[in-house]
C-alpha cells in the first residue's frame, strides 16, 4: 500500500500529568468545533495500538461525537454567548500548557478535525524494559491531499522554528518524516517525532519502533495488539454489557502504570519510599485494568456511561483486602441526609476487616512494624489517648458509610462542608470512650451543640504548646517518608456520635448546626432531585448486586470551585478537589502555593449558568471479577420537572 508522510510529534513523553489532564480538554474542544465527515473506519484503533497500551482513548466517530455532543447540556452551555470569550481562551490556554510540555502534539485539534474521516484515538504505550512511556496517535483521514498539505506546511513552520531537524528514512518499506530537537531545560535529552500517513490512516509517534509497529498492523502484520489483550477484553467486553446502546467516547487504562508514568513524568516531586512499588506489592496492582464506554444522549440521560474495574478477588492480597465492599445489606438512605446536600453517596464497606488489611500497608510506608507498636502507645502511653483501639472502637463499627457535601454562600474558599458517617454497632459504648479519651488530646476542643458532644479537631499550627513525649503517629520524623512535604490534605476536622453514626465533619460549626436541626429538616428522599435520578438509575442494575450509590446536583454542587476558578481564588480553596490539587501538585518547598493550572477569569458569574447543569448519580454493582459502575446525568426534561421548571 502506497504510503506517505505528513505532520510531525514534538518529542518525548514529557509530563503525563497533563496529557491526562488533557483528555478532557481535548473531548470538550473536540465538541465545541468538530465538523468532522463520518466515514467508517476498515480497522479499528485498539487494533492498531500495541498490547502494551497503558492508556488508551478513543473517539469512533468525531462527527457523531460533535452532533451529540451539542445536544447535550454541557454543549449547549459551550455554545452560550456568555461562555464564548471563555471557550476562545480556554482553547488558547490549552495550546500554551500544551507546548510547555515536551509531550505535545505538533498538531491540535483544530488541525485534526479538518481531515478526520473516521476513529480518533491516543494512547500511551509502555516502552520495552520499562523505559518509560511513548505518546502515539492514530487518526483515519481519508485521502484529502489539499487539507493534509496545509497542515503539514503549518507544522513544519512550527517545528522549525523549534530548531528540529527534519529527514525522511525508509524503515522496513515505510517512509517515514522524522524531526530531531536539541536538547532544552525541560527536555535535557535529545529527542525525536515521527508522523506517516499510510493508506487512509494518519500515525503519529514520538519513539520511531513504535510508529514503525503501528503501520505493520495497520498491513495486518502482528497480533501483539491492545484488543485481544485478555485485560483489555475483560474490561471493554463488560463495559459493552451495560446499559449504554452506542459508545461515542471509548476509554480504558492501567491505574498504577498510568501513576507511575506520572511521577516518572516529574522525578523531583516525589521524596521518600517508592509509594506506587509499594502498593503493587500491597495488592493494589489486583486492580489491573479500568475503562469504559460514553453515551451522549439516551432515554433520559443527558449522558450515560458504563465503567468497568476488572480487580479478581483472588489476586487482592495484603492491604487490598481492604477493598470489600458488599452488597449486603440493601443500600437504604439515612432520615438524617438533608434536602440541601447537594451531592450523598452511600456505600456498604467491611470496616473492621479493612482497619486490619491496612496494617501491612502502613508498616511498608512507615518503613518498619509501627502499626502494632501505634496501637500499643495509644493504649498504655501516659501522654497517648489510653484506649484499646481495636476492642474499644474498631469492633464496633457497623459496615455502612455515608458521605454528603453542601456548599453555602457568598462563596468562600471554606463554602464546601463534607460530612461522613461510619456506621456503630453500639454507638453508646464509642461515645463513651470518645467521652473519656479525646480531651486527652491536645489538638481535640470539646464543644456542646444543645444535647450533642462534638469534638473539634484544631489545625496543628495552632496549637502552642509543646508536644507529647510518646507516642508522635504512625511516621517518624527520621524516616525517609518524613522527608516529603508535611502538606495536610484534610485542614479541619469535627467529631460526633449521633443517631446510631460516628459523624466526621470539615467544620465544627456545620456538624453542629447538622446534628441539632436535622430532625426538623426535609430529607434527601423526600426531593423530586432525588427521586428523579433514583428513579432513572433503577433499571441499570439488580438492587441485590448494588454496593454503592451516588447522586449529585451539579447546580449546587460545582458553584464553590467555579466561583473560586472564575476570581482565580482555586489555589486557596479548602474544598476536596481543591485540596487534591494542592495536596498533589503544590511544590514540595514548604509555605509555596501551587501555580494555578488555567485561568478562569473570563467565565461568567456561576448564577447565570446553572440552568445547564443536571442532576445526575451513578450505581456500583459488585462482581466475582470487580465491579461496574453504571450512571449518568439526567436530560433536560427530567432536570425541568426536578426543579419544578
Amino acid at each position: 500500500m502506497q504510503s506517505r508522510t505528513i505532520l510531525h510529534l514534538r518529542p518525548a513523553f514529557g509530563s503525563a500529568l497533563k496529557v491526562m489532564a488533557g483528555v478532557w480538554a481535548i473531548l470538550v474542544v473536540a465538541g465545541i468545533t468538530s465538523h468532522s465527515a463520518f466515514a467508517a473506519g476498515q480497522r479499528r484503533a485498539d487494533e492498531v495500538f500495541p498490547d502494551n497500551t497503558r492508556l488508551f482513548v478513543s473517539i469512533p466517530d468525531p462527527a457523531l461525537y460533535r452532533r451529540q455532543w451539542q445536544q447535550t447540556e454541557l454543549g449547549k452551555l459551550f455554545r452560550d454567548p456568555l461562555m464564548k470569550p471563555f471557550a476562545e481562551d480556554l482553547r488558547r490556554q490549552v495550546d500554551e500548557k500544551i507546548a510547555q510540555t515536551s509531550s505535545r502534539l505538533g498538531l491540535r485539534w483544530d488541525d485534526i478535525e479538518g481531515v478526520a474521516k473516521g476513529e480518533v484515538a491516543f494512547g500511551l504505550i509502555q516502552l520495552p524494559d520499562q523505559k518509560g512511556m511513548a505518546l502515539a496517535l492514530l487518526a483515519h483521514i481519508g485521502p484529502d491531499d489539499q487539507q493534509l498539505q496545509a497542515i503539514q506546511q503549518k507544522v513544519r513552520q512550527e517545528f522549525a522554528a523549534r530548531g528540529g531537524q527534519e529527514r525522511v528514512e525508509q524503515l522496513g518499506g515505510y517512509p517515514l518524516r522524522i524531526w530531531t530537537f536539541p536538547p532544552t531545560r525541560a527536555n535535557p535529552e535529545p529527542s525525536a517525532a515521527v508522523f506517516a500517513h499510510h493508506g487512509d490512516w494518519l500515525v503519529a509517534a514520538d519513539h520511531i519502533e513504535l510508529a514503525h509497529q503501528m503501520l505493520q498492523r495497520l498491513d495486518g502484520q502482528g497480533n501483539d495488539v491492545l484488543a485481544k489483550w485478555s485485560v483489555y477484553r475483560t474490561v471493554m467486553d463488560r463495559a459493552a454489557r451495560g446499559s449504554v446502546r452506542q459508545a461515542h467516547v471509548r476509554w480504558f487504562l492501567v491505574p498504577l502504570d498510568v501513576a507511575q508514568a506520572i511521577r516518572d513524568s516529574q522525578p523531583h516531586r516525589e521524596r521518600g519510599r517508592d509509594k506506587i512499588r509499594i502498593l503493587r506489592e500491597q495488592g493494589f496492582a489486583s486492580i489491573r485494568g479500568v475503562g469504559g464506554v460514553v453515551e451522549l444522549g439516551s432515554d433520559g440521560f443527558d449522558s450515560r456511561y458504563e465503567i468497568y474495574v476488572y480487580a479478581p478477588v483472588e489476586e487482592r492480597v495484603l492491604a487490598a483486602r481492604m477493598l470489600d465492599f458488599p452488597a449486603d445489606p440493601p443500600l437504604q438512605v439515612p432520615g438524617w441526609v438533608p434536602a440541601d446536600a447537594s451531592a450523598f453517596l452511600m456505600t456498604n464497606w467491611k470496616m473492621r476487616e479493612a482497619f486490619e488489611a491496612s496494617k501491612t500497608l502502613v508498616d511498608a510506608l512507615a518503613g518498619s512494624e509501627v502499626f502494632e507498636d501505634a496501637l500499643r502507645d495509644i493504649e498504655v502511653d501516659p501522654n497517648g489517648l489510653r484506649v484499646n483501639l481495636r476492642r474499644e472502637f474498631i469492633a464496633y463499627l457497623g459496615t455502612r458509610v455515608y458521605m454528603l457535601t453542601r456548599h453555602t454562600r457568598p462563596t468562600t474558599p471554606q463554602s464546601e462542608q463534607r460530612l461522613v458517617a461510619f456506621e456503630l454497632t453500639d454507638a453508646d459504648r464509642v461515645a463513651a470512650t470518645l467521652t473519656r479519651a479525646l480531651p486527652r488530646d491536645p489538638n481535640v476542643k470539646v464543644r456542646q451543640f444543645g444535647r450533642y458532644t462534638v469534638w473539634e479537631i484544631v489545625r496543628k499550627e495552632n496549637i502552642q504548646q509543646a508536644r507529647p513525649q510518646g507516642f508522635q503517629g504512625f511516621r517518624r520524623e527520621n524516616s525517609p517518608a518524613a522527608e516529603s512535604s508535611n502538606r495536610q490534605l484534610f485542614k479541619n476536622g469535627a467529631m460526633a456520635v449521633a443517631y446510631g453514626y460516628l459523624f466526621y465533619a470539615t467544620d465544627v460549626e456545620f456538624l453542629g448546626r447538622f446534628l441539632t436541626t436535622a430532625d426538623q429538616q426535609e430529607p434527601l428522599t423526600g426531593t423530586v432531585g432525588f427521586q428523579a435520578v433514583t428513579a432513572a438509575l433503577r433499571p441499570l442494575g439488580d438492587t441485590k448486586d448494588e454496593c454503592c450509590r451516588y447522586y449529585v446536583y451539579l447546580g449546587d454542587a460545582l458553584e464553590t470551585d467555579y466561583e473560586l476558578f472564575r476570581t482565580g481564588r482555586m489555589v486557596d480553596s479548602e474544598t476536596l478537589l481543591g485540596q487534591l490539587l494542592n495536596y498533589f501538585l503544590a511544590p514540595d518547598e514548604e509555605g509555596l502555593k501551587r501555580q494555578p493550572l488555567l485561568d478562569g477569569s473570563k467565565l461568567p458569574e456561576f448564577s447565570r449558568i446553572r440552568q445547564y447543569l443536571q442532576y445526575g448519580g451513578f450505581r456500583v454493582f459488585v462482581e466475582p471479577q470487580g465491579w461496574r459502575i453504571a450512571g449518568g446525568l439526567l436530560a433536560r426534561d427530567q432536570r425541568r420537572a426536578a426543579r419544578h421548571e
